[in-house]
């Protein structure tokens, strides 16, 4: 069974491509850096209750941005997992 900050990375990484995904369906540009903290923070908040402004930047900044339509690699995610450990350790 996956950890939290797997479970976490895995769910993070699918919204995002979701969301980049329905930008392009909709001909729009890329989302930008504040649409998805927008989307990260749901996540998190639901996951996790609530996470400060600078946590969410730096979890954005650190996401896997795979190419449309393809999955994040094994690798990606193991890595963005880890990130997560590191950055929400009192949360998870």
């Amino acid at each position: 069974m996956p950890d939290r900050a797997n479970h976490l990375a895995r769910t993070l990484i699918s919204r995002l491509s979701n969301l980049r995904t329905r930008f392009a369906e909709e001909g729009l540009r890329e989302p930008d850096r504040r649409q998805r903290i927008d989307e990260i923070e749901k996540v998190l908040v639901v996951e996790l209750g609530t996470v400060d402004p600078a946590t969410l930047a730096s979890i954005e900044a650190a996401e896997p941005n795979p190419l449309p339509g393809q999955a994040a690699g094994e690798r990606e995610v193991a890595a963005f997992a880890a990130f997560l450990r590191r950055q929400l350790a009192a949360l998870l």
